[in-house]
């Protein structure tokens, strides 16, 4: 997912919190 590994390296550490949002 090019999605989750973007905001990865924008918010490192904090995947989860968007992952959620995106779910």
């Amino acid at each position: 997912m090019q999605l989750k590994e973007y905001i990865n390296q924008t918010f490192p550490g904090v995947t989860l919190v968007p992952y959620i949002y995106f779910q």
